[in-house]
């Protein structure tokens, strides 16, 4: 079990050292060399599956012997969180809403500590 888990309720992506490698907007792309199909055949999900599973699970495999560390982390005062890992690479979070919904949450599994909570009206633990 991770010390750290991040739980995202807001628009995503992981950047990498030639760009925007996957992000939240890919769930609902086909996976595949037409991430168009979704558009054109009502069944795309079963068919080929979505992006987002496909590019994550290439991404997981290609770090497999060299997993990501944390070295930084920047935040403003809307929620936008910008998180760099080694090799170059990042996962940035933007709150895309005026709602006051959550947008993460950061805790530690198992340890029945309080959650770390950003939400459209600041902080909450």
């Amino acid at each position: 079990m991770s010390t750290y888990a991040l739980h995202v309720q807001c628009p995503w992506r992981i950047t990498g050292p030639g760009g925007v490698v996957v992000g939240w907007a890919d769930r609902m792309l086909a996976a595949g060399p037409d991430p168009f199909r979704c558009y054109e055949d009502p069944d795309w999900e079963r068919a080929v599956g979505r992006r987002l599973d496909a590019v994550m699970e290439d991404l997981l495999a290609s770090l497999r012997d060299r997993p990501l560390v944390v070295e930084w982390v920047d935040a403003d005062e809307v929620g936008s969180v910008r998180i760099g890992m080694s090799g170059g690479y990042s996962l940035e979070l933007f709150p895309d809403t005026s709602a006051d919904l959550e947008h993460c949450r950061l805790l530690q599994p198992g340890t029945g500590l309080e959650h770390f909570v950003v939400t459209g009206h600041g902080i909450e633990s």
